[in-house]
């Protein structure tokens, strides 16, 4: 299940959006039959049991419905069974009966998947969360409401990250620290580093920038750290570490990182090394 809302204009139209998605799918293997519409339940029951056109007009679900089965309500089998007992096989044939012999006769549920499918009842979309491969969470016995507990917490999750980071000889480029309140609110905030960096104490500043525009309200009960983007990091040599230079020095590094927090990323486009020319005064 995709919501597609404000993407098929980018292939022109919704007809050839959904042969780009067919033909990637039979390039991988699959075989597909699809549909969209204004709702889950419609697409659902389109891509299943239609053998029609599979793109439903905006607001004609009702109609794209009435030739379809019974078992395209997504209803469970009993209640299908019952239906085809009594003749009723297609939506159009029930569809229309008044909605207190539909509950009395069928249950609560036939009226919910009904107004489901045609748009009167709204349906979460609950959508896949793919889980960074780097992330950390850290779950708070007491709601968090101070800024030094957020302190205290972003530098258990960078302890932990950090190490593995470390032992997979990784840095971190892009990261995202979330706060979710008890009152269902989610605060955030991220950063982004010049350079590859697995150094707890680094990437603790340049959070720490952050933290006074982080609003907790009644408290935060769990705090999350992922890494969006991570790249390997090279350690250099000791005795050539002072010989860095440009952004390959590492201090060099952690300042633009601090000064990049403090002005935004935006601000620093390159960085250009010039000899300064002049009278000096001590």
């Amino acid at each position: 299940m995709l919501d597609i809302t404000g993407c098929a204009h980018l292939w022109n139209n919704e007809a050839h959006y959904l042969a780009q998605i067919s033909n990637r799918m039979l390039e991988i293997g699959y075989t597909t039959k699809l549909a969209i519409a204004d709702t889950i339940g419609t697409s659902w029951a389109v891509s299943r049991f239609s053998s029609q056109e599979n793109i439903v007009p905006a607001r004609k679900q009702y109609y794209a419905l009435l030739p379809l089965p019974a078992a395209s309500l997504r209803l469970e089998q009993p209640t299908i069974e019952r239906l085809n007992k009594l003749g009723l096989q297609k939506i159009a044939q029930f569809i229309q009966m008044p909605r207190s012999v539909l509950r009395r006769r069928f249950g609560e549920n036939i009226l919910n998947r009904i107004g489901q499918a045609i748009g009167d009842l709204p349906e979460v979309f609950d959508p896949v969360i793919i889980i960074p491969e780097y992330e950390e969470r850290l779950p708070c016995l007491e709601p968090i409401r101070t800024a030094t507990a957020i302190e205290i917490a972003i530098k258990k999750l960078l302890e932990q990250m950090c190490t593995r980071l470390k032992n997979d000889g990784l840095g971190l480029r892009k990261a995202e620290l979330k706060g979710f309140r008890i009152d269902g609110k989610i605060i955030r905030t991220a950063i982004g580093t010049h350079q590859s960096s697995n150094e707890a104490d680094h990437l603790f500043k340049l959070l720490a920038l952050n933290i006074d525009k982080l609003a907790p309200g009644l408290g935060v009960e769990l705090f999350t750290l992922s890494a969006s983007k991570t790249e390997p990091v090279e350690l250099p040599q000791e005795k050539l570490w002072l010989t860095k230079s440009g952004l390959q020095n590492p201090s060099l590094s952690a300042l633009l990182d601090r000064v990049a927090g403090k002005v935004g990323p935006k601000a620093i486009r390159r960085f250009i090394l010039k000899p300064i020319i002049g009278r000096n005064v001590l």
